[in-house]
Parts: C-alpha cells; structure tokens; sequence
C-alpha cells in the first residue's frame, strides 16, 4: 500500500507547493527519485493506470477536495519525480477546489493566491469552486481580487458555491455562464423577520442554459431573478413560506424540493400550491417561534419520498396521524418512503397507521 506522508504546513506553504508542483518550478530532488522502479511496484504501471489511481484518491466530484493537508492532491506530487509529472498532467486532480475555509485561516489570502494556478492545471474540464466572499467583503486586505481573478474561468463554472454578504457581489455572475449546473447562494445570517434587501440581482436563463438546482440560504427569491421554471431541484433555508412563494410559483419542473423555512400564516392566505412532478419533498421547520410550516399549502400528486419534521404534524399523537393522511389523501400521492425527525412517536404508530408505505424511519 503507498504511504502518503502528509504536508504539514498548510498555510503559506500552500502557494508555494502550489506554484513549484504545478507551474513546473524546480523542486528539490527526494531519495525516492533514485530507488530502482522494479523496487517501487506503483512505478511499473502505466501512467493512465496511475493517473486513474490519483483521481480515486479525491472526493466524488463535484465536492472539492482539501486545497492543503493530507488528502489535497498536492501531496500526490511529493512522492517522486515521475508521480508528480503524471499528477500534473491530469486535470481531473484540479477541476473542484474549496476556498472557504483556508480564507479564514492567518494566512489564508496567500494560500488562497494559489487557486488560479490550481485552476490552470484543470486544462479545459468543467470547473466546481466553492468560495467565500463574504469573509472577503469584510477584510480590506483582499481588496477582491481573488474574486475578479476567479471569474476569468465562469465560462467553465459547472458547480458554484458563494458565500457572500451582499447581493450585489453576485453581479460578478451575472454574465452568461453556460456550464452552470448547480448553484449555492448562502448570505450573512439573518434573523427572520428582518428587512428584506433592496438589491434585486437579475440571473437570467439565457445566460444559465444548463442550470437544473439551486440552494439559497438567508436569500428571499424576490430579491434575486433566476429561471425557475427551468430548475428540477430546489433547496431554500432561513427564510419565510411567503417570501419563498415567488419561487413556488414559478418553479413547475421541480422534483426535488427541500424546504428550510418558518410559516407566516397570516399572509400566506392558505393558499395550495400544486407540484405536478415532485418525487422528493424535504421539510424542517427553521424558527419555530416564528409559526410552523403548513403542510397543506403544498400538494404533490407524484409524490414517492417525504422527509419531515413531527413538529410540522401537530401536537397529539391522533393530529400528527390526521395531518399526514390529510396531506396524502388531498394530494393523491403513493408515497414509497417516510422519513419522520424529531419524533417523539415510535416507529410502531407511524407503521400501523400508513402500512401501505414501504420504507418508514422515525428518528
């Protein structure tokens, strides 16, 4: 089995092991370089065997792997010579990178500086970047440029991920990207009830062609234009049901919808929102305090799988049982999987009550 000895330095280090293994900079020479390949096993195998190797070692993209430490693919490029030719020659090790949490290290801006050389080695692959641009509004050290740098590859952005605290960041964006398939929005933390920002950031679907799933969190849907109509998968966290209903209105083609939110009874209006191709339907109450989710605002005739809280259900045992059949009934779903959280119900009642679903899981 190879032993990978771990980079220790993780914070300036970063950039120049980044530069010197990527750029082609000239490193210094290991004992390895000079042990016989027919006493180092790995080095009998064909490039393209051990380039699929390196690849494994990372995380499923679309997840980025560690820009430092143990399991980021520059410590591929400290083993000999030629590891870190054919390291440096696969741009599947460098088409996802994670630049959230090295940002908030000391040193974080000059790691994160080795980010573009990172995304060079990518050649022409479709790119997954997850990035912190709150924490850089907020540093004057920064001044954005990692950021304006960033958006030079937008025209291979498949996966994005934005941390940021003010819409108008996501004006860097809003040019055509048209590998875009998924898309991560989280804003500073809010307390709901809060004063809904003024700044509306239009995303238009022709310059998102391929955009299929969007998660916001901590952003209202009026204050952002996207192509709902076009999104299959839809997440939404920390706000209101009525701040999100402009969303549910337009989003037809959803079949994957998780929902993160506090109800507003009083404006909502009791209005039913029908969902003809939901297979999926995750819903946690977010700030209870703030009036619980009403299930039945929402019907899904094609309905197979549904996660929720037992908050959500009522307070007895006998409303928890009638709000759920309620639900199923209107919406004329034949759900295949039940999921229950929070639950103070054991798993028995669930089972007794609905024995036509399959899967039930009371946690």
């Amino acid at each position: 089995m190879l032993h990978v000895t771990p980079v220790q330095r993780t914070d300036v280090s970063v950039l120049y092991c980044t530069e010197q293994a990527l750029a082609g900079g000239v490193m210094r020479k290991r004992p390895q370089d000079d042990v016989p390949s027919h006493k180092r096993p790995l080095l009998s195998l064909p490039d393209e065997t051990i380039s699929e190797i390196f690849i494994r070692f990372l995380p499923l993209y679309p997840e980025p792997p560690p820009l430092a430490g143990r399991y980021s693919p520059i410590v591929l490029t400290h083993i000999c010579h030629r590891l870190r030719e054919i390291a440096r020659a696969t741009p599947e090790l460098w088409r996802a990178i994670n630049l959230v949490f090295l940002l908030h290290q000391r040193a974080g801006k000059d790691a994160a500086l080795g980010g573009p050389i990172w995304l060079d080695s990518s050649g022409c692959l479709p790119i997954s970047l997850k990035y912190d641009c709150h924490y850089e509004a907020m540093q004057d050290s920064l001044d954005g440029g990692l950021l304006a740098t960033l958006v030079q590859y937008r025209s291979r952005w498949e996966h994005l991920v934005l941390y940021q605290g003010d819409l108008r960041q996501l004006d860097a964006i809003s040019a055509p990207l048209p590998l875009i398939r998924t898309l991560t929005l989280v804003c500073a933390r809010r307390v709901p009830g809060s004063t809904v920002p003024t700044t509306t950031v239009a995303l238009h679907s022709c310059n998102l062609p391929q955009l299929h799933s969007v998660h916001l969190v901590f952003i209202e849907p009026m204050s952002i234009t996207l192509p709902w109509h076009q999104l299959t998968s839809l997440e939404l966290g920390g706000i209101s049901f009525d701040d999100a209903l402009v969303a549910f209105e337009q989003a037809e083609a959803l079949i994957t919808l998780k929902l993160d939110i506090y109800h507003s009874p009083f404006q909502s209006g009791g209005a039913t929102l029908v969902f003809s191709f939901l297979k999926t339907l995750q819903i946690v109450p977010y700030w209870a305090q703030h009036g619980l989710f009403h299930l039945m605002t929402i019907s899904a005739p094609a309905l197979r799988t549904l996660h929720i809280s037992e908050h959500i259900l009522g307070g007895g045992t006998s409303e928890r049982i009638c709000s759920l059949q309620e639900f199923i009934t209107i919406s004329g779903c034949s759900l295949h999987e039940l999921r229950i959280v929070d639950a103070n119900m054991s798993e028995t009642t669930y089972r007794t009550a609905f024995p036509g679903i399959q899967f039930i899981e009371v946690l």
